[in-house]
């Protein structure tokens, strides 16, 4: 059995149907067609990923920095000496304060005479050694400063203090005022031996 032209089961109807179904577009009609769903543009994908990749990369920056500028406050509470935490902040501030004044002006002298790569690259590199510097740190021990006033106290009584409370667990440095009548103690958070300090500033407050 031969097929002439058409398939077997294909008749005129089935034909007129298809062609009134499948009929082609006026070129107004592919007009609004188009209007009503425009294509997307993949420049206009690339803003929008790099848009948000700048927003994100802004929100770590400031997460982090946030983070830094209440833990540094705090690690050089630790490091510093109970006598010298105020000069030590002191010396803190005014080197972030110069820090920000010397890189304004060397970012802007960078920008001015070798372009925004260049201040860019600068900063990378500088925080490459920042990087490098802060991997060799070490976590600094978890103290706090106690103070006790014990009256006013003799030559004699302050150095019996200096010689005797650093020998207490716990103690890390030991500072006293013999004009105020006062005893700074830097001990660590947990386990340092209260009770024994106690006792041997009563017996030093108590002329014993």
């Amino acid at each position: 059995m031969h097929k002439t032209g058409r398939q077997a089961g294909w008749d005129d109807a089935e034909d007129g149907e298809a062609n009134q179904r499948f009929k082609p577009l006026t070129r107004e009609e592919a007009a609004a067609l188009r209007a009503q769903e425009p294509p997307v543009s993949p420049w206009r994908v690339i803003a929008v990923q790099a848009a948000v990749g700048v927003v994100a990369a802004l929100f770590a920056y400031f997460v982090a920095f946030n983070i830094l500028e209440a833990t540094l406050p705090s690690l050089i509470s630790k490091i510093a000496p109970p006598e010298a935490k105020g000069t030590a902040m002191g010396v803190y501030n005014t080197s972030q304060a110069f820090g920000l004044f010397f890189g304004g002006v060397a970012g802007g002298w960078l920008a001015q005479h070798h372009g925004y790569g260049v201040v860019f690259a600068f900063c990378a590199g500088l925080m490459l050694v920042w990087l490098v510097l802060a991997a060799r740190m070490v976590p600094p021990p978890r103290v706090k400063t106690q103070m006790f006033h014990v009256g006013p106290l003799s030559e004699e009584s302050t150095r019996r203090l200096l010689a005797r409370l650093p020998v207490f667990a716990g103690v890390e440095a030991v500072t006293v005022l013999p004009e105020e009548g006062a005893v700074l103690l830097k001990v660590a958070q947990t386990g340092w031996d209260e009770e024994g300090v106690r006792h041997l500033l009563s017996q030093i407050s108590e002329g014993g």
